[in-house]
């Protein structure tokens, strides 16, 4: 089964802002999401695998983070 998520959910699951997600979807960093207009609104939907991918940057950028730090 496919299920889909706002931008919201995948956020919370990523234990990050919403801004944080978008910007890595503007920079490229992660590759744009199927988008839906609800009621004039543009609505973002991640896939598992949208998800999935957005939890390993995530991961991925923090540990950076963390050895810059280090150093």
């Amino acid at each position: 089964m496919n299920n889909e998520y706002t931008t919201a959910q995948v956020a919370k699951a990523c234990r990050v802002g919403k801004m944080f997600l978008l910007r890595l979807v503007w920079s490229a960093k992660l590759p744009e999401v199927r988008t839906v207009h609800l009621g004039g609104m543009k609505v973002r939907l991640w896939s598992s695998q949208d998800l999935v991918r957005a939890a390993e940057l995530v991961k991925e950028l923090k540990e950076k983070k963390k050895n810059r730090r280090s150093t």
